[in-house]
């Protein structure tokens, strides 16, 4: 016995912990992986994974931006630094969805500039048209340089570069096909700043958008989400790029040919500027919801 907590005091004190001939609690933790299946779960609380174990899947990952000029210049070169960090195989593209002559100008000369630093940083795509958020991510994704996963994240930096990694970390292996999704849980360890307003109709969306596309999914509008470039070729020809609800269109189409879905509690931070209408742009996303509930009935069965 006094040999043993010997051993345990000594390995306490050098940070080294063999996996056997120690009690369970004494044991260290291992780096969690997601489990399958559709359903929240609670990420790894803490840092992000080192280099040599987030190091993984390949991901692609876009930011659409309209108008964003002013806030790109406070996320990008942080998103890109924390990537090229822990995921030097990832890369990001900026596609502005028609922000005009200007703004595209003032977009193009900031990558230009940073591309000379961060080699993950793809040239930007300028769309010469205003094509809503859904459009802008399919408009890249579809010249997916050829990596493991799509992803997209909002540019008003709500989401930080360090929740992108800590999301991106817990991707399993080329070859599953399984979804990611962050999700504004309020809860311990947790923290989301967002007005109660927002918050409490947030929730009633949620609800309405549960019982319109049969989903558990507790927030389906969050601003990042993984998913396989191999489940995104089945999933293409139903995908219209509904502007806002595109991450509704996004879930139900996944759903459809059974994809399982993780949600991942984040940290969140409201930002200022925000060009989505409380009022207006919910009522529109629940007729798009009702629209992609009928559009359903015209997909092909899977076991057609």
């Amino acid at each position: 016995m006094g040999r043993s907590r010997k051993s345990i005091r000594r390995c306490r004190k050098t940070g080294r912990f063999p996996l056997q001939g120690l009690p369970p609690t004494s044991r260290p933790t291992p780096f969690l992986q997601p489990e399958p299946g559709l359903g929240r779960r609670l990420a790894p609380f803490g840092k992000i994974a080192p280099p040599s174990m987030a190091q993984g899947p390949s991901f692609f990952l876009v930011i659409p931006a309209y108008r964003e000029s002013r806030r790109l210049p406070h996320f990008l070169p942080h998103l890109a630094q924390t990537l090229i960090e822990s995921f030097p195989s990832a890369r990001i593209q900026v596609v502005d969805d028609g922000s005009g002559t200007e703004e595209q100008a003032e977009t193009a000369r900031l990558i230009g500039s940073l591309q000379k630093k961060f080699p993950n940083l793809l040239e930007p795509l300028l769309l010469p048209h205003n094509l809503g958020k859904g459009g802008a991510i399919l408009a890249a994704w579809d010249k997916n340089p050829g990596l493991d996963y799509l992803a997209f994240v909002d540019a008003d930096g709500a989401i930080s570069p360090e929740e992108v990694c800590r999301l991106a970390s817990l991707l399993p292996p080329s070859g599953s096909e399984r979804a990611l999704f962050a999700s504004r849980i309020r809860m311990l360890g947790r923290k989301i700043e967002r007005k109660s307003l927002r918050h409490y109709a947030g929730r009633l969306f949620a609800t309405c958008i549960g019982g319109l596309l049969d989903s558990e999914v507790y927030d389906s509008q969050c601003g990042l989400k993984f998913i396989p470039t191999t489940v995104y070729s089945r999933i293409r020809p139903w995908l219209e790029g509904r502007r806002f609800a595109f991450d509704l269109e996004l879930l139900a189409t996944l759903r459809h040919i059974g994809c399982p879905i993780e949600e991942v509690p984040i940290h969140w931070h409201d930002v200022a500027g925000s060009k989505v209408s409380l009022g207006r742009d919910s009522i529109r996303m629940l007729r798009s919801a009702w629209s992609i509930r009928h559009a359903r009935q015209t997909w092909p069965s899977l076991n057609s």
